[in-house]
């Protein structure tokens, strides 16, 4: 119900915003950002840290020189998992990515119905791992730096595949830029957010945003159009 009526206000201050838009594919490197009418799909990089990669798509509004997109669901570009019977008293991992290359030091935990902590073990340079089973066990999660982060419900009668998309999707959510210039063949803009309140679009809301990014200096980025 939150969601909903978070989507509700975001669509409501679309339709009382003057229209600005913003028409074709623009990039950089690996950024990219492309509009049509009153949606965009886009693929960045994080700011700063440990930089992860970005994926979503949605309809988006210009607002006082803030760029707001309201995420939706990506079908079809999640990591997904293949299950198996597995042998009784232990389950096998094997974790690879798109290209089907196994992937080394990925993070599998196990966790119950309230999300504590139960056992954990990593890949191997073959991609592999092995964990004894564990009844109390509700999820298995998957995590390494760079690449989606995934949970699947646990079952001790299967052994688990995994395919690990290398990006992060956002979805369902409300991402900011800055935007710094816009121009017909240039965009600079500045990812504040990819998961800012949908509720508080104000211009006092998105300035506090702004100056809250400014003390880790997220960097510009500059986007050409194709």
């Amino acid at each position: 119900m939150k969601k909903i009526i978070t989507l509700i206000l975001f669509l409501i201050l679309m339709k009382n915003l003057p229209a600005q838009k913003i028409e074709g594919k623009y990039s950089n490197g690996f950024d990219y950002m492309e509009f049509k009418d009153d949606s965009v799909n886009f693929k960045i990089k994080s700011n700063g840290g440990l930089v992860i990669n970005l994926r979503g798509a949605g309809t988006y509004i210009i607002n006082d020189g803030f760029l707001l997109i309201r995420t939706g669901s990506l079908n079809g570009l999640h990591s997904y998992v293949e299950k198996s019977k597995g042998t009784k008293g232990f389950i096998t991992f094997k974790v690879f990515d798109s290209e089907n290359k196994p992937l080394f030091g990925v993070n599998i935990t196990l966790t119950d119905k309230n999300n504590n902590f139960l056992f954990g073990t990593a890949t191997n340079e073959m991609g592999q791992a092995k964990m004894v089973n564990a009844e109390n066990a509700a999820k298995i999660n998957f995590s390494l730096v760079g690449y989606e982060t995934y949970s699947t419900d646990y079952s001790g009668n299967f052994n688990y595949k995994l395919y690990l998309s290398d990006y992060e999707v956002i979805e369902n959510s409300t991402t900011v830029f800055k935007i710094n210039l816009m121009k017909s063949d240039t965009l600079n803009l500045t990812l504040l957010s990819t998961n800012f309140p949908g509720n508080k679009t104000k211009k006092s809301d998105l300035v506090k945003l702004e100056k809250k990014a400014r003390k880790f200096k997220y960097r510009e980025r500059i986007l050409t159009r194709e």
